[in-house]
């Protein structure tokens, strides 16, 4: 399945999801279309298995980090999940888009609410945590509005400025978005990178 995957990924960001077929992908592939379809049974099936392996790639990005970050001071934790989130575009920014794209246009009607939940749930708690020192009245919701500015700022740069992705410098402008807003005035907004 992962040699199929590979080439579906690449038929997307060459040339499109209007350009993606069954039948280009088997060609890509090396294998049948009669092995295809052992696997998946049509595009919509196949995209739907390309954006879950996206998501299970951020969520796992998640998890590795929040076992790491209890003792860290806050705003390197919230460095280190902007980093997190980031790093799953960075790997390949071009197919990120492609598949934030699919989400939003697809027939097969991916459930978008649950798009984030993990990383909401995340950004919940460690503010809760931290209650005291963060400067929003209501942790979900700073949680809903940090995961959404972050998650639409990554993609539109991801679409529009894949080498800003690749660089880190999204990534830097993510970290800042996020510590202004959640982050009394003068508390640890020392330069990325040497948290307090």
């Amino acid at each position: 399945m992962a040699w199929i995957r590979q080439a579906a990924e690449e038929l997307l960001t060459e040339d499109g999801r209007a350009a993606l077929t069954t039948t280009r992908v088997a060609e890509r592939a090396g294998v049948s279309i009669g092995t295809l379809y052992q696997y998946v049974s049509s595009v919509d099936e196949l995209m739907a298995l390309l954006v879950e392996a996206h998501l299970e790639r951020e969520r796992a990005a998640l998890v590795s980090v929040l076992s790491e970050v209890s003792s860290l001071p806050l705003s390197e934790i919230l460095d280190r999940l902007v980093d997190a989130f980031v790093g799953v575009f960075s790997d390949d920014p071009v197919l990120s888009a492609a598949l934030y794209r699919e989400c939003r246009s697809a027939s097969w009607r991916p459930e978008i609410e649950d798009l984030g939940a993990d990383s909401v749930s995340a950004f919940t708690q460690i503010l809760l945590d931290h209650e005291g020192r963060v400067a929003v009245h209501d942790p979900r919701l700073a949680s809903i509005a940090v995961v959404s500015a972050v998650d639409a700022f990554v993609q539109r740069a991801a679409a529009q400025a894949p080498e800003a992705v690749r660089s880190g410098a999204v990534a830097r402008e993510a970290k800042q978005l996020v510590r202004r807003y959640l982050l009394p005035p003068g508390r640890d907004l020392d330069p990325i990178g040497r948290s307090k």
